[in-house]
C-alpha cells in the first residue's frame, strides 16, 4: 500500500549495483536485458558504511525516456533524508542530475527529523514534483519539493522550491501526502491524510497553484478533509489521486468502519473543480466496499487507473477470511460497480508468487490495448537451499478488459522477481509505468543480505509466452 514509514533515515554514498540475480528469471526473456544488462537495477545509499535502507516510493518517466525514481533512505544512527535519482535509459546512474546521480533532501518542515517521499508527478518543463511527509518540531507536516531537471531545488516555487502543510484537517498534528497529480492548468492536486479534531486521521486533498501557493479557489482555502466514509468513526486515508476528462478529481484509500478500529474498506472519493463533493458519483460523492475477497474485514485501495470510456479501476487488497488476496474493482462514472467486468464488477487474484500466502497490489496501469496491469509483491514458496525462504516476491499480473488474466502475459498472466539485490528475501513493487517504446517500469525495493535496496525492473515489450 501507499502508506509508508521508516523509523529513521540518513544518505550519503550512493552504490548502483546488479548483483544477486535470480539465475530462473535472468534467464526469462522477459526482462529488457538493454537495461543494465539484468532488466533491473538495485541501488543503496550508505552512510559510513552502515548497513542502511532505500527505497523507491515514487516514479516518473521523463521526455527523454529517463527515469526518475524517489523514496527514502533511512540509517541506523542517522535521521532520513528524502532521496531522488535517475537514471539513463540503458539503466545507467544519470551523473548529470544533482549530486553525482542523486538529490538529498532533510529538514523541510525545520525539525532536522524524518523526510521521505511517497508520490511524484514530472511536468512539461521537464521540472520534477515530489510530496511526502517532513518532521518538524513537534510532528508530521506535509511536504512537497519542486526539483528544476539538473536536481536543483526550483527556487521560483514557494521562494525556496518547498513547501510544507500542517494541521489541514485542523488537529495540529501529524500530516502526510500519498500521491500527487497536475491537473490541465498545472496545479498540483495532492491527496493524504492529516490528524482531524477527534485525533483520527482524515482523508485530505490540497490543490496548490504552479506559484506553490495554496489555490483558495479550491474548498474555499485550498484544501479539503472528509472522515468517516465508511461509518466507523475512525481513519481515512488518500493514497492516490487521479483527474477525469472532466476536470473531477477521484481519490482512493480506505475508511474504519468501526466493526474494528483496524477494520476497514475501500474508498473512492470524487470532487468537483471547487472541492465540493460530487453527488452524481453515488449519490453524495462516495463509493466504499467491503468483503471483495469474502473476508469482511480489510479492504484497501491503493491506487486508481481510467481506462478510454472514463471506467474508474481501482486496486489494493482484500482479506479472504485468512490471508490476503490482490484485488482490482471497476466502476461505472455513476460510481456502480461494472458488471461487465468478470461479471461482478471485481477481480481477485491469490498466489501470485505461488506461496499460497500473502498478495497486495500497489500499483495499476490500463495499457493502450485496454489491458489492466497490476504491480504488487506475493509470498512465495520456500525453495530448498536459500538462506531464506518463504518470503515477498515482486509481481506484475495483467489482465484483459473484461477481467480475466492475461495468459499470454509471463506464466498465466503473472510475472514474478525476486532476489534483485542478491539478499534472498523481499522483493517489493510500489510503482509502475509504461514507457514511450511500450516497456513496462517497476521501482520498488529488494532485500540485499543487510538492508533494502531501491530497485528498478524493466520488461520489454511484448511481455508474451507465445
Amino acid at each position: 500500500m501507499r502508506r509508508k514509514a521508516f523509523a529513521t533515515w540518513g544518505a550519503s554514498l550512493l552504490v548502483i549495483s546488479a548483483a544477486g540475480s535470480d539465475a530462473e528469471n535472468i534467464r526469462d526473456p522477459v526482462l529488457d536485458e538493454s537495461f543494465n544488462q539484468k532488466g533491473f537495477v538495485t541501488c543503496n545509499i550508505d552512510p559510513e558504511g552502515e548497513r542502511n535502507s532505500s527505497i523507491s516510493y515514487a516514479m516518473g518517466i521523463d521526455s527523454r525516456g529517463r527515469i526518475v525514481v524517489a523514496g527514502g533512505a533511512a540509517a541506523r544512527r542517522t535521521h532520513g533524508d528524502a532521496v531522488i535519482w535517475r537514471y539513463l535509459h540503458d539503466g545507467r546512474l544519470d551523473t548529470s542530475f544533482g549530486n553525482s546521480g542523486f538529490v538529498t533532501h532533510n529538514s523541510a518542515a525545520g525539525g532536522n527529523g524524518d523526510d521521505s517521499i511517497n508520490g511524484m508527478t514530472i511536468d512539461g518543463n521537464g521540472k520534477i514534483v515530489v510530496v511526502g511527509s517532513s518532521q518538524s518540531i513537534a510532528d508530521m507536516d506535509m511536504a512537497i519539493w519542486r526539483f528544476n531537471e539538473d536536481g536543483s531545488l526550483d527556487t521560483t516555487f514557494n521562494g525556496t522550491g518547498i513547501v510544507t502543510s500542517h494541521s489541514a484537517a485542523g488537529g495540529n498534528d501529524d500530516d502526510f501526502a500519498g500521491a500527487i497529480v497536475l491537473d490541465e492548468s498545472g496545479r498540483l492536486v495532492i491527496t493524504g491524510w492529516s490528524k482531524g479534531g477527534k485525533g483520527d486521521f482524515d482523508m485530505t486533498v490540497w490543490r496548490y497553484n504552479t506559484d506553490g501557493s495554496l489555490d483558495t479557489t479550491f474548498g474555499g482555502d485550498g484544501i479539503v478533509a472528509y472522515h468517516d466514509a465508511a461509518g466507523g468513526g475512525g481513519n481515512d486515508y488518500g493514497n492516490d489521486v487521479v483527474i477525469d476528462s472532466q476536470g473531477r478529481i477521484l481519490v482512493t484509500g480506505q475508511s474504519c468502519t468501526g466493526s474494528e478500529y483496524w477494520a476497514f474498506d475501500m474508498a473512492i472519493y470524487r470532487y468537483d473543480r471547487s472541492g465540493n463533493l460530487d453527488h452524481s458519483f453515488d449519490g453524495d460523492g462516495i463509493v466504499t466496499h467491503n468483503s471483495a475477497a469474502g473476508g469482511d474485514r480489510f479492504d484497501m485501495g491503493n491506487a486508481l487507473a481510467l481506462d478510454r470510456n472514463g471506467r474508474i479501476l481501482v486496486t489494493g487488497y482484500s482479506f479472504n477470511g485468512g490471508l490476503y488476496e490482490m484485488v482490482i474493482w471497476r466502476y461505472h462514472q455513476d460510481g456502480t460497480l461494472d458488471k461487465s467486468f468478470d461479471g461482478d464488477g471485481i477481480v481477485t487474484h491469490a498466489n501470485a508468487a505461488g506461496g499460497g500466502h500473502y498478495n497486495f497490489s500497489t500499483d495499476i496501469i490500463v495499457d493502450s490495448s485496454e489491458n489492466v496491469l497490476i504491480a504488487g509483491h506475493s509470498k512465495r514458496p520456500g525453495v530448498p537451499g536459500e538462506p531464506h525462504n518463504s518470503d515477498w516476491d515482486m509481481a506484475l499480473l495483467r489482465f484483459e478488459e473484461g477481467g480475466s488474466v492475461d495468459k499470454s502475459f509471463g506464466r498465466n498472466g503473472v510475472v514474478t522477481h525476486h532476489n534483485a539485490a542478491g539478499g534472498y528475501k523481499d522483493d517489493m513493487a510500489f510503482q509502475l509505468a509504461i514507457d514511450s517504446n511500450g516497456a513496462i517500469v517497476v521501482a520498488g525495493r529488494s532485500y540485499n543480505g543487510h538492508a533494502l535496496d531501491g530497485a528498478v525492473w524493466r520488461y520489454r515489450r511484448p511481455l508474451d509466452s507465445r
